[in-house]
């Protein structure tokens, strides 16, 4: 009896196993999949809580009632898009990137999803839409709901669905000129016109922004939902701010119609008179993102970007089966922004874009004049920022400035003409407006003309010849006020039309093995352009003018080497292949000592050739370091902690000993961040500091930020006590320890 019971026992085991496993049959009450929103939390969930949350959805929440709230939350790891790389046409990229951003989301979301969706069930929360484009949701819920979600263990953050206002402003709406415009002559866009005959033909032009009056004479050729004078809106028109619900383009604030007209308004030197676009023989699509008031929420504006990395017939929503890649745009003009250039809320989107062939282009903002007032997205480094310059070539007093909050590289990347540019309006008539909104679109007009005179080219190459085609204004080189300079759609399309190249390869007679990272200078016809070698030692200066250049190659441990007289024609490549010659090797080695003793060593002190690719090397317990290095100049830096660093400028020509006495630092780290110079109501007051800690005795080390950038943790960590002052009430701030400096 009893063993004949054992195998019932082990049966009911098994299902009691599988039912754990796999849960509750369907129809049955389920476990939330995550944080039980019925239960309360506690100090310390709710501290966790908050420590997911910024700070603007923080202060919303504490102040917020019972009414539902929006938010955006994220999930940590985005999808790799690596791969797109190595696919051969954009039509490839696109679909790569499409597929792999909807496996991911709908792998890393499945438990997230499957949590909202049980407590959509319960009414717990109003609605939750995931996205592709970027690993996270758009969120609408009670504020109670949403301190249960930030306790799940796949959410990283949760934000505000933030509110973005598009900056315009109209000068008058008289009659148009029945020529080019001067901000089209002023770029030279009517002489490729003239010159090539290209216009845009067989590229596609988007815009992010308040709608497209279709129908508006300049503009209505050139829809790609035209089919000679029917009109088919599939894959052409998108408004995410009524998720679809109205399937033509419309306009009901007038900024989207007049950057769309500047990108592709009339038709070049055809009989239409009002030829305001820069590449009219473009086709264009639109998203509506924005309303009638200008403004667009992040969540519009991730669906704006999921349905042009692929476009969908009418009614469809961004990733639906039938959305489709292939009709993805080339080219993106985005006259939008956020005041927070740090803000990275977009930066999933840019990259998208960028690994599926499709270029960015964002104005800078309107925040000028003031350093480093540049907006967000244009801040970020995959984004192609542009300011505004009147029609006599000077920065306009409200282009915002760079350089990037989020990178402090140099920003804007181009400028373009942005006062009193006339372009289209709703109800078939024209207005000049003034903003980088408007300076935006002569760029993405003018990578149009490029891409028609290449289809081939890449965007990392349209984006670099239109800067080293640009004018240069203010400072020589690239500066915070022009960026590199206002664009010369002219020059930039001979670049490709009139396109030799030089290409080669880098090796050393000491190895004849290939010399990667070597810079190859190019000089000549009116360029002067830089290189470097591959990890195979190849090179390549293509889009070359026709002409005599010369060819100058670095590497370090080998002699320059220059080639002249290097004949570059159209349409050929000219091989130039060059072995540098070896430098003598030499050694260098020594000690480093405590500057006041003089005698004690420092160990794990870091010596570091500067300016080359050798390695740093540490010193051991004697203090004692040794290594290896080409005949020449040299700078050579000696680095410990607590003690200021110490350099050295020598030249080597034989073995060589050099010690280095480091001064220990001085109790004190004093951080100006006052930013002064770039408020009124914010004076300097640096000099009171300064005199409070001199008139007491104290030793310290000044740190300007606006001269050396934001000390780091490595560096403020050394010092006992750090006095970080704003010269603001409220912003000043005193780190005394490493755990408060690392928060």
């Amino acid at each position: 009896m009893a063993k004949r019971f054992l195998p019932f026992l082990f049966a009911f085991a098994l299902l009691a196993t599988a039912f754990y496993l796999l849960g509750a049959p369907a129809g049955r009450s389920q476990a939330p999949a995550g944080p039980d929103w019925q239960t309360p939390l506690t100090e310390t969930e709710l501290e966790k809580a908050a420590s997911k949350m910024d700070e603007a959805l923080l202060a919303q929440l504490r102040e917020a009632g019972p009414e539902p709230l929006t938010i955006i939350v994220r999930l940590g790891g985005e999808a790799d898009l690596s791969g797109a790389t190595r696919l051969d046409s954009d039509t490839e990229r696109a679909a790569f990137v499409y597929n792999r951003l909807q496996s991911h989301a709908a792998s890393s979301q499945a438990n997230l999803r499957t949590y909202l969706e049980n407590a959509r069930s319960a009414d717990q929360l109003v609605n939750f839409h995931p996205y592709f484009i970027f690993n996270g949701l758009a969120v609408t819920a009670s504020p109670d709901f949403l301190w249960h979600l930030a306790l799940h263990r796949d959410v990283e953050r949760l934000s505000l669905n933030e509110t973005y206002t598009i900056d315009q402003g109209a000068i008058d709406g008289g009659p148009t000129p029945a020529v080019p415009g001067n901000n089209i002559s002023q770029i030279n866009a009517d002489d490729v016109w003239s010159s090539y005959g290209i216009t845009g033909t067989g590229v596609v032009v988007a815009n992010v922004d308040t709608g497209v009056q279709f129908d508006h004479p300049a503009l209505v050729a050139s829809y790609r939902g035209n089919s000679g004078g029917s009109f088919n809106h599939n894959f052409a028109w998108f408004d995410a701010t009524t998720d679809g619900r109205v399937g033509f383009p419309y306009d009901d604030n007038g900024h989207g119609t007049h950057t769309m007209g500047t990108t592709a308004g009339g038709d070049g030197p055809g009989p239409f008179a009002d030829d305001i676009g820069v590449a009219p023989g473009a086709r264009w699509i639109a998203v509506k993102a924005f309303t009638a008031a200008g403004t667009a929420t992040a969540a519009d504006l991730h669906s704006a970007y999921e349905w042009l990395l692929a476009p969908c017939p009418a009614g469809s929503l961004p990733g639906s089966p039938s959305c489709d890649p292939a009709q993805a745009p080339d080219i993106i003009n985005n006259s939008w922004g956020n005041n927070n250039g740090s803000s990275v809320e977009f930066l999933a989107d840019v990259i998208a874009l960028r690994a599926a062939g499709i270029l960015p282009v964002f104005s800078a903002g309107n925040s000028g004049p003031n350093p480093g007032t540049v907006g967000a997205p244009a801040s970020f480094a995959e984004s192609f920022a542009v300011g505004a310059v009147s029609s006599g070539d000077l920065v306009a007093g409200f282009s915002s400035r760079g350089p990037s909050p989020l990178t402090n590289e140099t920003k804007p990347d181009v400028s373009a003409p942005g006062v009193e540019v006339r372009s289209a309006i709703p109800g078939n008539g024209y207005a000049e407006f003034n903003g980088t909104s408007m300076a935006a679109p002569h760029v993405t007009g003018a990578a149009a003309l490029m891409l028609a005179a290449d289809p081939a080219i890449d965007i990392d190459t349209i984006e670099q010849l239109l800067i080293e085609t640009a004018v240069d204004l203010g400072p020589a080189g690239p500066d915070p006020d022009y960026g590199h300079g206002r664009i010369d759609a002219f020059a930039a399309v001979q670049r490709v039309v009139e396109a030799g190249a030089i290409a080669g390869s880098i090796a050393g007679d000491d190895t004849s093995l290939p010399i990667a990272g070597a810079e190859i200078q190019v000089e000549g016809a009116g360029l002067n352009l830089s290189r470097s070698s591959a990890a195979d030692g190849s090179y390549e200066a293509d889009y070359l003018l026709p002409g005599s250049y010369t060819v100058t190659v670095r590497s370090y441990g080998y002699a320059e080497a220059v080639i002249t007289d290097v004949i570059v024609l159209q349409e050929q490549t000219t091989t130039v292949d060059v072995t540098l010659n070896a430098l003598p090797r030499y050694v260098i080695n020594g000690y480093v000592f405590d500057a006041i003793t003089t005698t004690i060593p420092i160990s794990g002190a870091l010596v570091s050739p500067l300016g080359t690719p050798l390695a740093s090397v540490t010193t051991d317990a004697t203090g004692w370091y040794s290594l290896t290095v080409a005949a020449g100049d040299l700078r050579l830096e000696a680095a410990a902690f607590s003690y200021a660093t110490g350099i050295t400028d020598t030249t080597i020509l034989t073995n060589t000993q050099i010690d280095f006495y480091l001064d220990p630092l001085p109790p004190i780290l004093l951080v100006d961040d006052d930013e002064g110079a770039l408020r009124s109501y914010s004076p300097h007051v640096e000099s009171h500091y300064l005199q409070a800690l001199d008139a007491n005795g104290y030793a310290y080390t000044y740190w300007d930020i606006e001269k050396e950038g934001s000390p780091t943790f490595d560096t403020i960590r050394q010092y006992a006590a750090v006095v970080w002052f704003g010269g603001e009430f409220g912003r000043i701030k005193d780190i005394s320890d490493a755990a408060q400096a690392e928060a």
